[in-house]
Parts: C-alpha cells; sequence; structure tokens
C-alpha cells in the first residue's frame, strides 16, 4: 500500500515602517532556566521545576531533588510553564487593542539552551533571560561574561527612526543594579557611531535605549551565509544536525540503566572535533566504550544502519549514509544530515522574517543548511538566528488575504477572535498532552501524580485556561478545524514566544511605542 507523509512551513514578513512590531513574552517566573542536562548516551534530563525556589514561590511549596529527582519526561519539564493561550492573552490584556496580532512564533530554546539569551524590559526595569538557575552546576549556566552575542535589538524612540537592528552585544551584570549593555561590534560602530553619538547614546551601555534584545545560534550574519563548520559548536543536541541511529544498547551510567543509544551522540556531543569532522567526512565510532562501560553489539547496529537506509562500504566511506566496520571494535560512519523542525527569525533593518519549518525528527522535515538557504537566499535575510527546534517550533498567523504585497491589509481576525482560536486550539492540544503524561507516567511513577493539569505548578494554569472556554462557551478544536495553524503546536506549553502585530492607528509607522516584552 502507498505511504505518505508531510510537514508544514509557514512565514510572516514584517515591516516596522508600516507600523509592525515584535513583542517578546516569556513565562512569570521563567526569566531563568536549568537547562538540559546530556551526557549524549541516557535521554536528555532537567531538574523538575517544583523543585526551583524562583519557579514554585507564591504557587507551592519547593520539593527536594530527592522527592522529585532530575526527569526526562517533557511534560514535567514544562511544568509551571504558561500555555500558548496564556502569552496571546497576556498581549491583549497589555495593549488594550492598540495592536492587531498578525502572528505569533515559538522561541522555545529561550533559557533552556546554551547561547539564548533576551534582555527584556519589563515595567521600567531590565531583565536577562538565561541558564542561570541558582544551585545549577556551572556547566549548566550561561557564561555571560565570556561571550559576545549576536542580538536582534529592538530601541525605543530614535530621532532617526531606526527600529529594529542586528548586533553584537556583551552583558555586564551589575548585581543588584541590572545589567549594562555594550556594543562589541567594530563595523557597526563604524558605520553608525555618528548617529549614535548625535542621539546620545553610549555604546558602552545602550540599556536604556532598547525594549529588548534577543539572541540564538546564528546561521546569517552581516549579509553572509555562515559555514556550519563556524557554528556546530552551539548546537547541543547533535541530533538536531545528524542522522543518528537508535539502537539497542547494554551498560549503565550511574543508576541509570542504558537499553538504547543514538550511536555517535556521545562522541559528536563531546568532542568539538569529532562533531566538525563529521560535517564533511567519515568519523570513527568505538562498539565499546571501557570507560564508559557501554556496548553496542554490531548486528544490532547493522540493523538499525539498514532501517536508516545507510550503505555498506568496503573502502574509508566517501558519501553521506556509508559504513563499513573497522576492526573488531568499531565502525567508521559518514553520518547524513538530519530534517528537523527549525523556527528561525532574520531580517534586515527595514524588513523581518520569521519561519517555521516543522516536520517529523529523523523522518520528514528541513535540514539545518536548508533553513539557512531560504532565509538567505530566498528571503535576502542579512542575520538569521535560529531560536528553536523540535517539538517546540509553531506558527501562528492572521490570515491576510491580498493578491499583492502593496494592497491594503484585509486581515480576517481581531484579536478576541484570534485569542479564542489559540484558546479552542490550547484547550484541545493540552487534552492530548495529559492523556500522553498518563500513558508515560502510569500510576504510582511520580509522587505528584500522573494527571499533569492536577501538578501544583499547572493547576492555576489550566484552571484559567477552562474557565476562559467556559465562559466563551468554547469547545476544544483540533488544528485542521482553525485556519491560523501554520505550523501546528506540539506543546500546549511554551515557555517563550514571539508575538507580531500591527499598530492599528497607524498608515506606516509613528505613534507612541509601548514595552515590546510581555514577562508576566
Amino acid at each position: 500500500m502507498s505511504y505518505a507523509e508531510s510537514f508544514d512551513i509557514g512565514y510572516l514578513r514584517v515591516f516596522p515602517k508600516r507600523g509592525e512590531e515584535l513583542f517578546v513574552s516569556v513565562s512569570p517566573a521563567f526569566n531563568y532556566g536549568p537547562g538540559i542536562e546530556r551526557d549524549g548516551l541516557t535521554l536528555p534530563r532537567m531538574r523538575d521545576p517544583h523543585t526551583v525556589e524562583f519557579a514554585t514561590r507564591s504557587v507551592c511549596s519547593t520539593m527536594t531533588r530527592d522527592e522529585l529527582p532530575d526527569t526526562d519526561n517533557a511534560h514535567i519539564q514544562r511544568a509551571g510553564t504558561w500555555t500558548l493561550f496564556d502569552h496571546v492573552r497576556e498581549f491583549c490584556n497589555r495593549h488594550h487593542g492598540r495592536y492587531r496580532i498578525i502572528g505569533v512564533q515559538s522561541c522555545g530554546d529561550l533559557t533552556m539552551n546554551p547561547w539564548h539569551i533576551a534582555l527584556i524590559r519589563d515595567q521600567g526595569s531590565h531583565r536577562l533571560c538565561r541558564l542561570a538557575t541558582p544551585g545549577v552546576a556551572a556547566a549548566f549556566k550561561e557564561p555571560i561574561d565570556e561571550r559576545s552575542y549576536r542580538c536582534l535589538v529592538r530601541w525605543t524612540q530614535r530621532t532617526d527612526g531606526m527600529r529594529y537592528e542586528f548586533i553584537d552585544l556583551r552583558f555586564v551584570d551589575l548585581l543588584h543594579e541590572g545589567f549594562q549593555t555594550r556594543i562589541d561590534d567594530q563595523e557597526y560602530l563604524n558605520a553608525h557611531g555618528g548617529d549614535l553619538k548625535k542621539q546620545e547614546i553610549d555604546p558602552g551601555d545602550i540599556t536604556c535605549h532598547i525594549d529588548f534584545a534577543l539572541s540564538g545560534k546564528p546561521i546569517v550574519q552581516r549579509g553572509r551565509e555562515i559555514a556550519l563548520p563556524n557554528v556546530i559548536d552551539r548546537f547541543q543536541d547533535v541530533r538536531h544536525v545528524f542522522n543518528l541511529p537508535r539502537v539497542p544498547a547494554y551498560g549503565a551510567r550511574g543508576s541509570l540503566s542504558i537499553s538504547e543509544v543514538n550511536f555517535g551522540e556521545h562522541i559528536l556531543f563531546t568532542d568539538l572535533n569529532a562533531r566538525r569532522g563529521a560535517l564533511s567526512s567519515p568519523i570513527v565510532v568505538p562498539l565499546y566504550d571501557k570507560a564508559l562501560n557501554v556496548e553496542v553489539r554490531w548486528d544490532d547496529l547493522q540493523r538499525a544502519l539498514e532501517a536508516r537506509h545507510y550503505r555498506v562500504s568496503r573502502e574509508s566511506p566517501t558519501t553521506r549514509g556509508e559504513y563499513r566496520r573497522y576492526g573488531p571494535d568499531a565502525v567508521e560512519i559518514f553520518y547524513p544530515h538530519n530534517v528537523y523542525p527549525f523556527g528561525v527569525l532574520g531580517g534586515n533593518a527595514d524588513e523581518m522574517v520569521c519561519l517555521s519549518s516543522g516536520g517529523l525528527s529523523g523522518r520528514v522535515g528541513n535540514t539545518l543548511e536548508g533553513i539557512t538557504t531560504i532565509m538567505y537566499d530566498f528571503f535576502g535575510c542579512s542575520d538569521a538566528l535560529v531560536l528553536d527546534e523540535g517539538y517546540d517550533t509553531f506558527h501562528i498567523t492572521n490570515p491576510n488575504p491580498k493578491s499583492k504585497p502593496d494592497e491594503p491589509d484585509n486581515y480576517l481576525h481581531s484579536n478576541d477572535e484570534m485569542l479564542e482560536q489559540v484558546a479552542r486550539f490550547t484547550l484541545w492540544r493540552a487534552l492530548q498532552d495529559a492523556d500522553e503524561c498518563r500513558s508515560q507516567l502510569g500510576a504510582g511513577k511520580y509522587l505528584l501524580g500522573n494527571d499533569m493539569w492536577e501538578w501544583p505548578l499547572n493547576k492555576p494554569i489550566f484552571h484559567n485556561l477552562s474557565r476562559f472556554c467556559g465562559e466563551k462557551n468554547l469547545g476544544q478544536t483540533p488544528p485542521d478545524g482553525l485556519d491560523t495553524m501554520c505550523v501546528e503546536p506540539k506543546r500546549s506549553q511554551v515557555r517563550a514566544a514571539l508575538i507580531f502585530a500591527k499598530l492599528n492607528d497607524t498608515n506606516g509607522g509613528g505613534g507612541e511605542q509601548e514595552p515590546a516584552t510581555d514577562p508576566g
């Protein structure tokens, strides 16, 4: 019989000079994140949010890590984070109809992965969202004092009308006095230093002059594609780049038994030279590692490779997807690049482009190189940042049926209608998540129970969603029943989101700006 799978892709072009703006929304109490702990052998793990003091305050009592150990369950990892509905509702409440929502996109790696930061402004003060959970090992904290970040900056009022720019920034923690934001971009200063001086903007600290600065993994910079070897160090999850077969394994990592591994993940994760080398040549991967006490058997590996359409080579592999046995205890393998869902934000001073490419991880979708090509060759972005990968990726748009770009906008939905569509979908998705969570946890396997709606951090969130839908008489609606879901969200809860909106009272920009962050 025939067999087919598909994936969705959506994009939105935004023009600041036409009064179209970008807002950053972050779940309250989740400005910091513990990140994902990886070793390339066991499943990625994260600290249970119910054991993190800043996440539980005013909601519930903090529990210990003995009571709730680190978890690989995606639903537990999201406990306490806002639903998609919460992000959109907060935007509507804050801006009181001044803006019409034209799109919403995921920003899922913020606070969860290295190199992903956002300096946000709320009620007159700035906060830096990043990996920085108190009590977490230094290896899982963002070393802001050591790095320069390529950021999308949204300026507050400037006399020259400049609104958005991509600039290299450094952030200095002033402890109880906030952050100092320095321009660390000599090319930018050579071109624009005079303009900044005229507007009395000090490049040594631009904090008070910006609404937000948002950074991710750069794939296009200063009008040039970045070669993948030069950015591969920023992709912690190597599965997003390489197609790694999942194979049976035998061994243990501390108290955790290992029954399966992504073959080669450990060496690619721990050895940057191997990761770079694997982009363009075969690498040697051991079947048995004495130091790690983990073994993969040749017969198991060969079956898994054949299922992924790898081909046996007699000589050293010269083409992606080839492999050969390399002595009794190793394999020489040339990894193909993987297809994965990606969310990207790019553009230049006059136009921003947000793009989400969905898919089924490892089966159908886009490669990282493919996403780069789209942003660089098709959209002509001078800069582009990867903001999320995998299940976090989604894209929602307010349909605007016009036949030519220069025709007047004709958005189909008001903010209330957008919110109701999002609420319908979120309720449906949250019920799906709850069923999946029950199936994964089983009875008695999690101290707080297998009903994620009743966990202390989640209970008020899902209660508010249910109450809203009840008051509006909204039923749950799957994505194929809505006209706003371009790339379907695969989770009901998201730590951060980007909201694109247009001023209702403008014919080409201008008007008083409001804060561009909605951190609750």
